[in-house]
């Protein structure tokens, strides 16, 4: 018999301790109207599973960065990085079993400015 599953919401559980590491920037699932100048948008996508007991998930992370003069693009791709690296750390915490870099930070410019795409897959437990 299959154990039965029970897939978590990954934003509640990676924007606590986020927000406690960096107080200074804003961290949200839902882009904000007004862009402040430290932001950080993550969304999680479950995947397929990964065996019977653990599920992947995509983490799509964009972060901004402004100043007076406007987007910094640099500052964004800075913040991103320090952003995944403390995620990556807390990868095998459980639910999570790991995580690891899958592409960026990039280059992303569209209605809502300019800021650094990043994907971090993570393989959670689903029991």
């Amino acid at each position: 018999m299959r154990p039965i599953i029970t897939p978590h919401r990954i934003e509640p559980l990676l924007l606590p301790f986020l927000r406690e590491k960096f107080p200074d920037v804003v961290f949200t699932t839902v882009k904000a109207a007004e862009t402040p100048s430290r932001e950080c948008l993550i969304v999680a996508e479950p995947q397929q599973l990964a065996s019977p007991v653990s599920q992947y998930v995509r983490i799509r992370m964009s972060t901004y960065a402004t100043t007076e003069t406007g987007y910094d693009f640099q500052a964004a791709q800075t913040l991103a990085g320090q952003i995944e690296a403390e995620i990556l750390q807390h990868g095998t915490m459980s639910p999570f079993i790991d995580a690891e870099h899958s592409s960026g930070p990039i280059r992303i410019a569209d209605e809502n400015g300019i800021f650094a795409y990043s994907i971090i897959l993570m393989t959670v437990s689903v029991i």
